[in-house]
Parts: C-alpha cells; sequence; structure tokens
C-alpha cells in the first residue's frame, strides 16, 4: 500500500528560483518509490496543468519579501490542513527549509494529527544561514531549531558540513541526502563551443545576489583584483578572454567591474531560464565559474552540481567551503583560495590548462535527482506507520 505524505515548501513551481528544484523532484518523483505526495505551498500567478496540480497542490497567500518567517502563511497552512483532514488522510509530514513557516507548521501539524514529522535543511537556520541574523531574529531561530530538533522524526540536511555541524550540536543523527540536478533540464544541450583564441568563462547567476556578506564581498573585491593583476600583466584582455554572468545582478558586481576598469571584458546578461541557460552556456562557454562562500563549509551552490553533469572544466572559488570536494571527486575542475594572490595564481594555471579535468561520471551520479529522491524516499518509509 502507498503512503501519502504533506510535503510542506514555501518555494514551488511556477516559481522560479534556485529553492523549487528540491520540491518539484518530490513533488514527481516520489510516486515512483509508492509514496503520494500532496503539497502545501504558496499562491502563484501561474499555474501547473491541471493534470498535475488539481488535488495535488494546495496554494496560499504569502507575505512579498519575507525572509525568515510568514506567520499569516504559517497560521492558513495550519488551517487548510484540519479543513482536509476528514478527506486527505497523511502518513507523514515533511518540511522543507527555507522558510523557517515551513518547519515550524509541520511541528505543529505534527502535535495536530499525531503523525511523524521529517525537517529538512536546505540551508542553514542558524548555521552558516542565509538569513539577516539581527539580535531579534537569531534568538528566535535559535529557539525555533531547537524546537524542531525536538519535535522532529528525521532531520536531513543537504550537505556533509551541515549534517556534521547540525549532529554535533544537538546530538542527534542527521540524514545528508544532497541537492542535485535534473537530468530534464539538460535536454536542450546539444552542441558545443568549438575551441578558439579566445577563452571564455561564465558563471549562472550572481556572487552577491543571495550572500552580500562582508566576507564575500572582500572575497570578490579579491577576485576583480586579481583580473586586474591579470590584465595588467598583459595574461588576458578582450582579445583573449571573457567572463560573463547570467542572472541577477547587484549594483555592487557592476560598479567594481567598473571599479577595477575590467568591463572591456566582463559581460552582464539578463536571467533565462535554466534549460536554455545550460543549452547556451554548453555552446557558448569554454568554462564554468564557481564561486563559494568563504568559511562556509556547509554551504553547496545549487548551481555547482548541474555544472559538474554540463562536461565543462570549473574554476572553483571555494577552497575551504562545501564545494571544493565537490569537484575534486568529480574531477571536474580546479579550486583555489579567495585571496587575491590565491586566484591571479589560480586563474593563470586554468587559462593554461594546467588542471585536471576528467569528469568521474560515477561521483556525478550520485547527485542525480533521480537517485536522491529515492533516499528520501527511504527516510519517509523508515518513520511511516
Amino acid at each position: 500500500m502507498s503512503k501519502h505524505i504533506l510535503l510542506l515548501t514555501y518555494y514551488f513551481p511556477p516559481m522560479r528560483n534556485g529553492g523549487v528544484g528540491r520540491p518539484w523532484s518530490l513533488f514527481r518523483r516520489l510516486p515512483d518509490q509508492g509514496i503520494d505526495v500532496t503539497v502545501l505551498t504558496t499562491e502563484a500567478n501561474e499555474s501547473l496543468p491541471p493534470e498535475l496540480e488539481k488535488g495535488r497542490v494546495l496554494r496560499l497567500p504569502y507575505t512579498p519579501g519575507t525572509c525568515y518567517r510568514d506567520h499569516k502563511w504559517e497560521k492558513e497552512a495550519f488551517s487548510a490542513v484540519l479543513s482536509h483532514k476528514k478527506d486527505k488522510k497523511f502518513d507523514c509530514v515533511y518540511g522543507t527549509f527555507p522558510l523557517a513557516s515551513t518547519l515550524a507548521a509541520a511541528s505543529k501539524i505534527k502535535r495536530e494529527l499525531g503523525i511523524p514529522f521529517i525537517a529538512e535543511f536546505r540551508d542553514g537556520l542558524t548555521i552558516e544561514s542565509l538569513l539577516p541574523m539581527y539580535e531579534k531574529i537569531r534568538k528566535q531561530a535559535e529557539a525555533l531549531e531547537a524546537d524542531i530538533f525536538r519535535e522532529a522524526d528525521r532531520i536531513v540536511a543537504v550537505t556533509s558540513g551541515a549534517a556534521e555541524m547540525y549532529a554535533g550540536k544537538y546530538g542527534r543523527p542527521v540524514h545528508r541526502i544532497y541537492n542535485g540536478f535534473d537530468p530534464e533540464d539538460f535536454r536542450l544541450v546539444r552542441k558545443r563551443k568549438a575551441q578558439g583564441s579566445r577563452h571564455d568563462m561564465v558563471l549562472f547567476g550572481s556572487i552577491l545576489a543571495s550572500r552580500s556578506t562582508k566576507k564575500r564581498i572582500h572575497s570578490y573585491v579579491n577576485f576583480m583584483g586579481a583580473l586586474k593583476v591579470l590584465k595588467e600583466k598583459g595574461l588576458i584582455n578582450k582579445e583573449n578572454f571573457s567572463l560573463s554572468f547570467i542572472g541577477r545582478s547587484v549594483p555592487d558586481e557592476r560598479d567594481l567591474a567598473k571599479q577595477f576598469k575590467l568591463t572591456e571584458f566582463i559581460n552582464f546578461f539578463a536571467p533565462m531560464p535554466k534549460e536554455e541557460g545550460l543549452a547556451w552556456m554548453a555552446s557558448s562557454f569554454d568554462s564554468l565559474l564557481e564561486y563559494g562562500s568563504p568559511g562556509d563549509n556547509s554551504v553547496i551552490c545549487g548551481k555547482l552540481l548541474e555544472y559538474i553533469n554540463l562536461g565543462m572544466p570549473i574554476f572553483g572559488v571555494c577552497k575551504g567551503s562545501g564545494s571544493e570536494d565537490i569537484i575534486l571527486r568529480t574531477r571536474t575542475g580546479m579550486v583555489c583560495g579567495f585571496g587575491l594572490e590565491d586566484v591571479a595564481n589560480g586563474l593563470i594555471l586554468f587559462l593554461q590548462g594546467d588542471y585536471h579535468f576528467d569528469p568521474n561520471r560515477e561521483e556525478i551520479e550520485k547527485f542525480n535527482r533521480v537517485r536522491l529522491t529515492a533516499q528520501v524516499a527511504e527516510v519517509i518509509k523508515a518513520v511511516c506507520p
């Protein structure tokens, strides 16, 4: 007999951001593992195809601009579950963070319905958090996190660093199930760029949009400084090198490119759908730029897990971060530190081709969401009665 879970997620298609991939994959693929899914999420301007959405997706109004906890959505989510409990029997509630409201509501639903609760951390709530940690929010987040670790029957984290940190902090096991790539996102990738005299590097997304911390801004200044050093040494110019950013850039990124007089070979392009973006990168660029967060061992940018499946060399400014291990074990590029000299020396080696690129398909497939969804299914089945 199949199980039926309630998946609470603040981010879900047709919304377009990095947070929708995991819940969308669970929604589509868990039924293949004998687990039916009802999603409780936010309203959207568009809908999924009726055959997918009808009866399986419950949408509630949300508060735009919320970064930590949407109390209105949280309250209505709990009420919506109570109103459906006679006609929908759930074996488990699965709350995926962010936002914190999904975990808080899922915990309350567990207590009301007496069903198991699985808490998933795709970012850190208090550990290496993306949240603006003002004193008031920090105290609230610490209290909520402690409640979640008491209430949840299972905890899932999407990086080894986060799993280890949470296990150490709370003294209980944490399942590490990586985020990953969807094979379908690569269906348009056919043509590859012919090797030429210019090396074109690309980053899909933004360096500062999601993490404009002082450390990250400082490291980005170092990165721009390293490019300036190579330019002044005559090693790069607009004829032999370009760096493109595809996505939502922030003013600091553009301003620093101007300040360091690098605009002749740095380009900023508007956001584009993921499938088209991956296909364009494969057909028009030579390499991929991965930019980590200094000192954030638990953080792996979601785009890296798509990069490794693209068959292109990765230059990772990410030494000591969660991304380093993945690049090295998949043999998909090289990494360097965040200092100006580290980046400059690393770029020289990379542009000379002095690195190891021999993609390990066995390791790369470990990040395939088909396989990862099966791992989530094992956790669900372990707690469902």
